[in-house]
This record gives C-alpha cells, sequence and structure tokens, in this order.
C-alpha cells in the first residue's frame, strides 16, 4: 500500500490526464452518435417544408402539396402550414420530389408553377412574395374576384 500511495504522489497529474482524456472520447462518440440520427432525415423519413414571407416572418395557413418527379401529386389533400410555417411530410416522399404551393394567405402571391426541392437534409424553404391584389383564383395571368 505504501509503495501505490508513492506512486501516486508521483504520478497524479498524469493519470488524471489519462482520466479526462478517457471522458472526452466517450463523450464525443456517445455526441456524434445521437447527434448523428437527429439530423439525417434517412434514418426518420421526415421532410420539412418552412414557409415564410420576404420579411423572414414565419407564415401559417399556407397549403402545400407533395408531388412526384413527373408532376403527379403524392398527396390527396394539401398539407397546411402550422404557426411556426412549417409542414413535415413523413410518408410518400420519393427520390426527386418536390413541393408546390396551392394555396396562400389573403396578400400573397401565388405561383403553382414553382417547384422547391428538398435540399440533402430533406428540408425545403420557401418564401412567398407579398401581393395587393385580392382575388379569389387566378387561371393563366387572368385573376378572378
Amino acid at each position: 500500500m505504501k509503495k501505490f500511495k508513492e506512486n501516486f504522489k508521483k504520478h497524479w497529474k498524469l493519470s488524471l490526464v489519462l482520466f479526462v482524456l478517457l471522458l472526452g472520447v466517450a463523450g464525443a462518440t456517445v455526441w456524434f452518435t445521437l447527434g448523428s440520427n437527429r439530423t439525417s432525415n434517412e434514418s426518420t423519413n421526415t421532410y420539412t417544408a418552412y414557409v415564410q414571407s420576404e420579411k423572414g416572418t414565419a407564415l401559417e395557413k399556407v397549403y402545400v402539396m407533395l408531388c412526384a418527379e413527373d408532376g403527379t401529386e403524392i398527396t390527396w389533400l394539401p398539407y397546411v402550414t402550422n404557426t411556426s410555417g412549417k409542414v413535415q411530410f413523413v410518408e410518400g416522399i420519393e427520390e426527386g420530389c418536390y413541393v408546390k404551393v396551392v394555396g396562400v394567405p389573403i396578400g400573397y402571391k401565388l405561383d403553382e408553377s414553382v417547384k422547391y426541392n428538398f435540399d440533402s437534409f430533406g428540408n425545403v424553404k420557401i418564401t412567398l412574395a407579398e401581393d395587393d391584389s385580392v382575388y379569389i383564383a387566378q387561371i393563366g395571368d387572368t385573376k378572378f374576384m
């Protein structure tokens, strides 16, 4: 026991450094493992669309459809953004699919021809332009009141 105490007194700094290093490696491994699962959409198959105004304000009650690469609508009914301007797609995601805006709140421009593609993380950011005209429907360039 006496020899242990003597060795400990001589090498306590080295022991402390090795212990801290071991904790750091273990912590980094756990953080990397958990962090990679949280950011990857491949494991959860959750894709997210964020809709905002040109000023960066989140837009609620924007209607969007999920479409296949060939333009076929994958969903029967549109998804509606929440108060955070967000909508999540959990099913029906195919390679090359995109989001199309089909309904906007009064005061914003609707352009159904624009395709919004997901990034590599499964997110898409949509920015809507403001529009002063109020109309019920638009066919081509014609707006109906």
